[in-house]
């Protein structure tokens, strides 16, 4: 490298982002933790009460999903390069489903999930519909392994991205940090409307409140007698964009 093609490092006293969480950020973050909360709280009811989908039901979302929808492999060089699988729907173009089945290691990336607009005329199957029967068809006619973990890929946009930074700006070493449900653990920064104070249960909560977080709800709820899951034990940050959601078992 030349010393012309030296990065020059910034000039002192230029500009310097403000990282103080303002009164509206805060507001957001409480929305999707009540939401999460809500979730999650829900989903412990539905377990302990063995609500699941039932096999009659199971058998009418297989032929929607039949009549209505298309599976191929994914052509975008991202998705690709993941073998990952992209699901379609015939008649509504918007709509579109992304995901790998690594059954390697019993796990779902999702990489992009976006329902139709408008929607039609028919039963729409839900996000966690469309997983469980992506991962189901991964495994051919072999038993499924009971699913270790979601990773939602790419929170780059929307509430879920927005939680991810709010968690940053609490903990800036936030990068492999583990949330759990019960861990009172709390972080403090000094807001625009004075001190923010959260717990690691805060956020993992917040999290199952965004739109990245439902579908893990639902895969639990629904689908959790089919996939051998009975709850989610852990939610971790893997990295600015990819965030895991693992499940518990028995």
């Amino acid at each position: 490298m030349t010393e012309t093609n030296i990065p020059k490092a910034p000039p002192s006293g230029g500009f310097k982002p403000d990282m103080r969480i303002s009164v509206k950020q805060s507001q957001e973050f409480g929305q999707m933790l009540v939401t999460g909360t809500r979730r999650y709280n829900d989903m412990v009811t539905s377990v302990r009460q063995g609500t699941f989908l039932s096999d009659a039901d199971m058998r009418t979302r297989r032929a929607t999903f039949g009549d209505h929808y298309t599976t191929a492999p994914a052509t975008t060089p991202e998705y690709r390069a993941d073998n990952a699988q992209a699901v379609s729907i015939t008649g509504c173009p918007s709509a579109t489903y992304v995901n790998t089945i690594d059954t390697g290691n019993a796990e779902i990336r999702a990489w992009l999930n976006v329902n139709p607009d408008p929607l039609p005329n028919w039963a729409l199957l839900k996000t966690s519909d469309i997983q469980f029967l992506q991962y189901e068809m991964g495994f051919g006619n072999q038993p499924i392994a009971p699913l270790r973990r979601i990773v939602r890929m790419n929170v780059a946009s929307g509430n879920g991205s927005a939680m991810v930074y709010y968690l940053s700006m609490l903990n800036p070493n936030f990068i492999g940090m583990t949330l759990r449900p019960n861990d009172q653990q709390q972080w403090q920064v000094e807001g625009q409307a004075g001190t923010v104070t959260e717990t690691t249960a805060n956020f993992f909560h917040a999290f199952l409140g965004t739109d990245n977080g439902a579908s893990s709800i639902w895969l639990v709820r629904e689908h959790g007698r089919r996939l051998g899951i009975t709850g989610i034990e852990k939610v971790v940050i893997v990295n600015e964009q990819n965030v895991a959601i693992h499940f518990t078992h028995g």
